[in-house]
């Protein structure tokens, strides 16, 4: 749309002197640090951003002040070809040349001499040096998209390389007329190993940012339209407000507002409701149409960032740091302030609603075959999904780390192949330790398991650090609920796979069996047991034999075959209904454990923090301290009356009743809590956030007496067993 001579252009990179620009803080850090000598500059910010469009503004004035640009595309230019780093820093310098409309051979013959497995830091330093003696003026060479350099093997090389060239202008004068710009979606530390590039940054990091509601980007866009036609500030704000400022979403609705000529606030919002219908369902944008699809494309690694969105639109604290989040600010669905996350502008929330986050998440789950075993004659099919932990882990280089893949993962297990028709492995999330696996995370898990419940699996197998798999065991447990038909099989290891003494071979390729089985519940599989999830916990941290179940028989022993001891598996409800998600967990949970001489004092916490629930530890049957300076009487009277629920369990789980036969384990009774029985820890945390995430939502909790909420939580935690807890 032409207004005033300008337009305001959607896509591409903007025309200097004939688009709108709209001018951002980062404009200003740009052009001061491309002026300095030597300089090194990482601008980067997710896609649609206006990076190229930005050092496009100034490609004349930096001309003026006597600096040769020189602009490659990476991606277009270069690609991912390059069979070695020589050979990528050769197509470097075609494209440099191309530019610079000289001879190609002007820049590589120097490089085509040197030997095939040259340093590629070596082969950057000889087409740096030609660059700069056959040019007198300051050199600034830009390297857009850059980031298809992390598909190739040698990536760190070439950060490498970079380094090299930089330490080289440290130590002489020959390169002080050469600047490098690198542009990008992420920052180089983003993808390379710390060696490369993450001990110290490779250059000034600039990161672009949507548009900031001011009142220099009021009068710049308002500039743009002609003066008999300008609107006023008003109309402005509200495109602000629905775009969120992000910067090819508010040119697109600007483009609609001049050509519309819509002079109210409510002129754009209707005009804002015709272009975008909720959930994605209906009349759409190509900006937005463009994001989903990128969703779609990222295929299974897609299923952690769906999750984490909608946490972050159920308001959870989690939500901000969980797995996925990357691929979230990649996208330009949310952005960053701070450490929390928010979702750009009203349009954002209308049409990435919830609605369309499940219907995505449906979509993504359906579609996650990131890897399929061989055909085998058994007929059964098993979805192997690797959470991480010292089973999830390979050996790369001679350093235990993440896989990259579902691929890399199963070339560790290729026995699998006999076992199942199909074994589909899945990394539903980055790989990590146990001790980062989190509430958010577990109703990923559950949700991912429900999600493909019909897809013909004969079970689930999931691969999960120790330290909290019994955690995240239950808490699927609770999730599912009593009508899950079908074994998960969570597993681990204390070894990792490359250890060829190890048990964790031997523990993956045992729950993989064990999920054939007629087994419908959640268990776990561990040495030469599996046990009931929710009665399991972990008791040892290297020998083999690593979990027990201190209150319930294994469910199955492992001999020379599966013995599976079908009077202890849970009947199931006469009635057969569909699975009954149930997959929320209460955040904002304290446990606190009890040992001699602990000072209530230290937990005077409660009123000035929010606080859903307390979990007193304690040493045997439910004994809490009750003789002053060291009482937890007072502390759990306290919680009550404010409503907290306080439940009290143990590090050893007791026999059934055992508790009553004490008075120090009476006090706190009397006082509000909630013994939890014979409860295993990991289950009655969990339970206990399952249940808070079901209560705290009724309408009239907050109404309701202290004892009223003791009494409703005391039903759903300890009164029923759900899967079997207790």
């Amino acid at each position: 749309m032409t207004t005033n001579g300008l337009r305001f252009q959607v896509g591409g990179t903007l025309v200097p002197g004939a688009s709108v620009y709209v001018r951002r803080p980062e404009d200003k850090d740009f052009l001061e640090s491309v002026l300095e000598s030597k300089a090194w500059i990482n601008l980067y910010g997710c896609r649609t951003m206006g990076k190229s469009s930005l050092y496009a503004q100034y490609l004349s004035t930096l001309a003026e002040r006597g600096v040769k640009s020189i602009v490659v595309d990476v991606g277009a230019q270069i690609g991912s070809t390059a069979r070695t780093g020589r050979d990528w820093v050769r197509i470097l310098a075609e494209a440099v040349a191309a530019d610079l409309t000289l001879e190609s051979r002007s820049l590589t013959k120097a490089i085509i001499k040197l030997p095939p497995d040259v340093a590629t830091g070596t082969a950057l330093e000889g087409l740096v040096e030609t660059l700069v003696s056959l040019c007198r003026e300051p050199l600034l060479l830009i390297l857009d998209e850059y980031d298809c350099i992390q598909e190739l093997e040698f990536c760190d090389d070439i950060l490498f390389a970079f380094r090299h060239i930089q330490a080289k202008q440290a130590r002489t004068k020959s390169l002080d007329r050469l600047s490098v710009c690198l542009v990008g979606l992420q920052p180089l530390t983003r993808f390379a190993t710390p060696l490369a590039a993450s001990a110290s940054p490779v250059a000034i990091p600039i990161e672009i940012r949507d548009f900031a509601n001011t009142q220099k980007t009021l009068q710049t866009i308002i500039s743009g339209f002609p003066e008999d036609q300008r609107p006023n500030q008003s109309v402005i704000n509200r495109v602000l407000e629905l775009s969120g400022g992000q910067p090819l979403l508010t040119m697109a609705l600007l483009r609609v507002v001049a050509k519309r000529g819509c002079r109210t606030p409510s002129a754009v919002s209707r005009m804002a409701t015709e272009l975008v219908a909720d959930s994605g369902l209906g009349a759409d944008l190509q900006f937005f149409e463009s994001i989903e699809r990128a969703f779609i494309a990222e295929g299974g690694n897609a299923f952690a960032a769906l999750r984490a969105y909608e946490s972050l639109l159920q308001g959870s604290k989690e939500a901000h740091t969980a797995p996925g989040t990357d691929l979230l600010l990649l996208f330009g669905l949310v952005r960053q302030k701070k450490r929390t996350l928010e979702i750009k502008g009203e349009l954002f929330r209308r049409r990435f609603d919830a609605a369309w986050a499940q219907r995505m998440l449906s979509r993504t789950a359906s579609g996650m075959h990131q890897y399929r075993g061989g055909a085998k004659s058994s007929g059964k099919r098993i979805c192997v999904i690797n959470t991480g932990g010292t089973l999830g882990m390979v050996e790369r280089d001679g350093i235990v780390v993440p896989p990259r893949d579902a691929e890399e993962f199963k070339s560790y297990f290729a026995s699998l192949d006999s076992i199942a028709e199909t074994v589909e492995f899945i990394n539903l999330f980055p790989p990590r330790d146990s001790i980062n696996v989190f509430p958010d995370q577990w109703t990923t898990l559950a949700q991912y398991i429900y999600t493909r419940r019909h897809d013909g699996f004969d079970g689930f197998v999931v691969a999960h650090g120790t330290d909290t798999l019994a955690y995240t065991a239950s808490a699927v447990a609770f999730a599912l609920g009593p009508q899950l038909r079908f074994p998960v099989v969570f597993t681990g290891a204390q070894t990792t796979p490359d250890v060829v003494y190890g048990d964790a071979h031997v523990n993956l390729y045992r729950a993989c069996e064990v999920a054939k089985k007629d087994i419908p519940e959640v268990v776990i599989s561990f040495g030469n047991f599996v046990y009931r999830a929710v009665r399991a916990q972990k008791k040892d941290d290297r020998r083999f034999d690593g979990f027990e179940s201190p209150t319930y028989p294994p469910l199955a022993e492992i001999t020379g075959e599966i013995n599976v001891r079908r009077e202890l598996i849970r009947e199931l409800p006469k009635q057969k209904r569909d699975i009954q998600l149930k997959a929320e967990f209460e955040s904002s949970i304290l446990l606190v454990p009890q040992f001699p001489g602990l000072e209530p004092d230290f937990f005077e916490l409660l009123g000035r923090h929010t606080c859903s629930g307390v979990i007193v530890q304690t040493l045997g049957a439910g004994n809490v301290a009750s003789e002053f300076p060291y009482s937890f009487i007072p502390f759990v009277e306290r919680a009550y009356r404010q409503g907290i629920p306080v439940i009290v369990t143990s590090q050893y789980p007791p026999d059934p009743g055992t508790h009553t036969k004490y008075t120090p384990a009476e006090a706190p009774l009397k006082a509000g809590a909630i013994h939890a029985g014979n409860m295993t820890l990991p289950a009655a945390v969990t339970k206990f956030r399952w249940v808070l995430a079901d209560v705290l939502h009724r309408k009239g909790w907050g109404s309701l007496s202290a004892e009223n909420k003791r009494k409703l939580v005391a039903k759903l935690m300890v009164e029923k067993s759900i899967v079997g807890e207790f």
